[in-house]
């Protein structure tokens, strides 16, 4: 089952093996941090800004979220900018479940975008999970999904 994270698990923020520089703080003021929890446990995390460009670089996302709240802004792009899991397959199954609850909540949405870190095995799984690949940059690489 897909959630918002509940304000008794923020601890679950300090396992962030991808973004742990983004503060907690920062994870939840402009977008949601999402879990799959299963028999009363979490399999999955992933954290979500919303945006209306396509960041590069944490800085800039962190920057472009606090402007959207300053200035009461809607938002039309979905960052999924981190995520991990504690169940093998989880992993993917967020990515879909988040999506689609996005769709359901949030109607203005219109993409889904990555901020991955410029590893291989990040763009193995965003390609492997159906995601186009949209750009290489200098630390980071964005993937969007349909």
């Amino acid at each position: 089952m897909l959630r918002e994270i509940q304000d008794d698990e923020l601890q679950l923020l300090d396992d962030d093996p991808v973004r742990p520089s983004i503060s907690v703080d920062e994870k939840m003021s402009n977008g949601k941090v999402l879990v799959i929890e299963n028999d009363g446990m979490v399999d999955a995390v992933i954290c979500i800004m919303f945006t209306n460009s396509v960041p590069i670089s944490e800085k800039q996302l962190i920057e472009e979220a606090k402007e959207i709240i300053k200035e009461g802004k809607e938002s039309s792009i979905a960052m999924f900018y981190t995520l991990w899991s504690y169940k093998k397959g989880s992993g993917r199954a967020i990515v879909f479940e988040a999506q689609k609850w996005l769709k359901d909540n949030y109607p203005d949405i219109k993409r889904y975008v990555t901020l991955s870190p410029l590893t291989e095995v990040a763009r193995r799984f965003h390609l492997r999970n159906g995601a186009k690949e949209l750009q290489v940059n200098n630390e980071t690489q964005n993937f969007e999904y349909e």
